[in-house]
């Protein structure tokens, strides 16, 4: 069986490549004037390449040059006044639901999947993905800085999770955790400030 790019000139896929690139423009500005339309902002340059559903409430705000990729079949929930900064990456095959009030940081990447890396004689980008499971994140949870959400996690609410911190597990409302990978580092109380 032959790859799909053999048989092709360089000229030939390069040029698929940049319409590909082109029409994903072409979609992301179409989706940004829709939320916009809606209530929520997606700031320039920010890349939505699926074909999946993207349900924003109104106040969501999503900074420059970020990625939201629902695949087809897919939902990325997003809830009222929530914000997403900027170069952040949020990656979904299945489901995504991040709640009310919730602040993440730059560079954050949330993602429902992995790739697939169990034969070790292919590539990894060939194997396709696997390991899909939903995420949530409940309403007023703050992600610090360059965070990572693995596939499964389920955050309650008010939590707290520090700067590069790869979260692998779920963990109960009130949580403040951190650590590769995340460990709770303490319970929020009433008299936290």
């Amino acid at each position: 069986m032959r790859a799909p790019h053999e048989g092709r000139s360089p000229a030939s896929r390069a040029f698929r490549t940049w319409l590909r690139f082109r029409l994903d423009a072409v979609r992301s500005f179409r989706w940004r004037v829709c939320l916009l339309l809606r209530g929520a902002y997606v700031g320039e340059g920010t890349r939505i390449p699926g074909g999946g559903r993207l349900d924003f409430e109104p106040g969501v705000q999503v900074q420059r040059l970020g990625v939201l990729n629902a695949r087809a079949g897919a939902t990325i929930r997003i809830g009222q006044r929530s914000r997403i900064g900027a170069f952040s990456v949020i990656s979904a095959t299945q489901s995504i639901v991040i709640g009310d009030d919730v602040l993440i940081a730059d560079r954050v990447f949330i993602s429902d999947h992995n790739h697939e890396s169990a034969d070790p004689d292919r590539p990894v980008i060939a194997q396709g993905v696997g390991g899909v499971a939903p995420v949530v994140i409940e309403d007023g949870c703050w992600l610090g800085i360059s965070v990572c959400i693995l596939p499964g996690v389920h955050l309650g609410r008010n939590c707290i999770v520090g700067s590069l911190s790869v979260v692998t597990r779920s963990f109960p409302a009130g949580s403040i955790v951190g650590g590769i990978p995340a460990k709770l580092i303490r319970q929020r109380t009433g008299d936290d400030r």
